[in-house]
């Protein structure tokens, strides 16, 4: 094999566009990798970022991408992977006529090179995929993210996969709906409509503020919106992308986004009518969601970022997949003191702050 990388700095790039198109179907990556959901993010979000797209060729053809942006912290620069606070995993795209194990063998030696960087940082590697276990292999330092938990409905009906979850959650899964019942017709669908995503985007901005402009202070603007509309849509009209939707008496009282891969539904925005807090829409949601689910041929559901008990409540054995960073540094002292500062006391100081700094200023 003749082997050879090269490295793109603009997105735009046809012969990037194309050969990222391309792997991006046929390796079935997850959607969030993909040229389509990326590059609305990059172009409208890219807050002094340089990009720096590793693909890697096999005689002129394109077989391995590995989307990465320049960015400096505390006076070095990072090799740091994309997306960055628009995703949920990172992989790297791979012919899948190759073994990964020799790709990233290959890409990952270019890498330790440190050219043009310090610092590597790889965020949202989800544990016992083949990524995280190359990246352990080669001693890369690790730190946990977060908890993703995770729904297995595999190889059960909707109706076992109900008794087995906890009684409660049961109990209260059927009794709210019932509840809901007694105030109009309810309903619940599924969509892959960029169309009906577009026509419904400004009722889910307003469902999400109403329920969380009293809590969070930087809610989303408009241009997280646009990049978020072009992104979604994408992944929409390749079928990998899934909208559940709840309503009462037609209103729209609840919605979901998320993306499909390989058999698992992973959640990416949930959200309901703060009118209706106190029935537990999310729960209704993910029960309905499951049952529509299995029929599809689906056997998970990752219910995201974040473990919350509201999401451990369907799942069995409290199951989660966690989510990981990981750090290699260069030989410059100022990178291994970057090094120790992610690994070990970014976290200490962040506690610090909340605890000492913000409550002084209460």
């Amino acid at each position: 094999m003749s082997m050879e990388i090269k490295i793109f700095k603009d997105i735009h790039n046809r012969e990037l566009k194309e050969a990222w198109i391309r792997l991006g179907e046929e390796s079935d990556v997850f959607p969030q990798m993909y040229y389509e959901w990326i590059e609305p993010w990059w172009r409208l979000r890219v807050e002094g970022k340089k990009l720096h797209v590793i693909v890697l060729y096999d005689e002129n053809r394109a077989i391995a991408i590995a989307p990465f942006c320049l960015e400096k912290r505390l006076g070095i620069t990072v090799l740091a992977s994309i997306p960055i606070h628009y995703g949920d995993k990172f992989e790297i795209i791979i012919d899948g006529a190759y073994s990964q194990r020799e790709i990233l063998q290959i890409m990952f030696k270019h890498i330790s090179k440190f050219q043009d960087f310090n610092f590597v940082k790889i965020t949202n590697v989800q544990k016992e995929s083949e990524l995280y276990y190359f990246l352990k292999s080669i001693n890369y330092r690790d730190k946990y993210l977060i908890g993703c938990p995770l729904s297995d409905f595999s190889n059960v009906n909707f109706d076992t996969y109900l008794k087995r979850i906890d009684g409660k959650v049961r109990s209260d899964y059927r009794r709210r709906q019932r509840r809901l019942e007694e105030l109009g017709s309810l309903s619940f669908e599924v969509s892959q409509d960029p169309e009906f995503y577009k026509h419904n985007q400004s009722l889910f901005r307003e469902i999400y503020e109403r329920r969380w402009q009293n809590v969070d202070t930087k809610l989303p603007d408009e241009l997280v919106y646009r990049c978020r509309e072009e992104a979604y849509t994408a992944c929409l009209e390749k079928k990998k992308a899934l909208m559940a939707i709840l309503r009462l008496d037609g209103r729209i009282i609840g919605y979901r986004i998320g993306f499909l891969h390989q058999q698992c539904y992973y959640d990416w925005k949930i959200c309901f009518d703060v009118d209706f807090a106190k029935f537990g829409l999310g729960s209704i949601m993910t029960g309905k969601l499951i049952e529509i689910l299995i029929p599809m041929g689906f056997s998970m559901i990752n219910h995201g970022a974040g473990d919350y008990s509201y999401k451990r409540d369907w799942t069995l054995d409290n199951r989660v997949k966690p989510n990981y960073e990981f750090f290699a540094s260069s030989s410059s002292p100022l990178a291994n003191i970057y090094l120790l500062y992610r690994v070990k006391y970014r976290e200490m100081l962040k506690t610090y702050y909340h605890k000492y700094y913000k409550k002084g200023r209460k």
